[in-house]
């Protein structure tokens, strides 16, 4: 048994060390749902547009597996492709400070793993839901893509982000 006081002791100077860093990185404004990036230089700029253009094709491909869930839910191989395709967006989402993005894309996570624990059955709704969840991720790809064009470090770019509605499973 460890007091509170002792491990707030022990990993408050990390808190302070790594939340410099984090709020650097983004900053959300939740009285107008934009979201602020800063990159500093040129090669945050080409990262983030290479991971933007490589998640639009990611979820082009989810998007197209998604049908043949309905006739395949017990498919455990399709599940992990589509969970791993979601985590992978999930994890870049959140390096980039797209949190949001990376919130959408852990509540579709959690969909398919509770497919593969057999706790959710996929039909014609749950494929309605995920594809809403893609066409949602895309868009706020397809803005952020607009926003990145033509662009050069550094620079401070605002992302709108729209309300999207939690997911129930």
């Amino acid at each position: 048994q460890i007091e509170a006081e002792k491990l707030l002791e022990v990993f408050q100077p990390i808190i302070e060390a790594v939340k410099p860093q984090a709020e650097e990185k983004k900053e959300i404004s939740d009285e107008d749902g934009s979201l602020v990036l800063e990159l500093q230089n040129d090669e945050d700029l080409d990262s983030l547009r290479t991971f933007n253009s490589e998640s639009v094709e990611n979820i082009d491909n989810l998007d197209d597996k998604l049908p043949s869930l309905v006739k395949k839910s017990d498919d455990i191989t399709l599940l992990n492709n589509l969970f791993r395709g979601y985590h992978t967006i999930k994890g870049a989402a959140g390096f980039f400070g797209l949190e949001p993005i990376s919130q959408v894309t852990h509540e579709m996570e959690n969909v398919l793993d509770r497919a593969r624990q057999g706790k959710v059955i996929v039909d014609d709704e749950v494929i309605a839901l995920m594809s809403r969840g893609n066409a949602w991720i895309k868009k706020h790809f397809q803005r952020l893509d607009a926003l990145l064009e033509d662009t050069v470090a550094p620079l401070e770019v605002t992302l709108t982000i729209d309300n999207f509605a939690p997911i129930y499973y």
